[in-house]
């Protein structure tokens, strides 16, 4: 994994609810060795972005609208096999599990436990 220069581990949160992407910024800022790099509404956007910034983890929320998660997962890890990404949704259920597995997520967090799943994953996941 490539860690900017400040060694912190580069974030971008993908969400197409606006609170969301916010909260979920807002909870990675405050953790040491994190960095935000960037957010985007969409699968479309996340895939721009996440050539354009390189991050190291991606946040990625499955239902979206223009392209879902799961599209957005498999695409991205084509061109950036390294990126760990960690799937997010409101749909805590095997069958949304088992898509963004085969699309190459790393990780699958419930937005009903969010926020104490988040942090623990990040950990559980990435080394710093």
């Amino acid at each position: 994994m490539d860690f900017n220069q400040s060694g912190n581990i580069k974030i971008l949160v993908v969400d197409d609810h606006f609170l969301t992407r916010e909260a979920v910024s807002d909870l990675l800022k405050k953790l040491d060795g994190i960095e935000v790099c960037g957010q985007a509404a969409n699968g479309i956007e996340a895939m721009e972005l996440a050539m354009q910034l390189k991050p190291d983890v991606i946040i990625m929320d499955i239902s979206m609208p223009e392209m879902n998660g799961i599209d957005a997962t498999s695409l991205i890890l084509q061109y950036q096999p390294n990126i760990k990404i960690f799937a997010m949704s409101m749909h805590d259920n095997e069958t949304m599990r088992n898509k963004m597995d085969a699309a190459g997520a790393t990780a699958y967090i419930s937005k009903k436990l969010l926020f104490s799943e988040l942090t623990q994953t990040i950990r559980k996941y990435i080394p710093y």
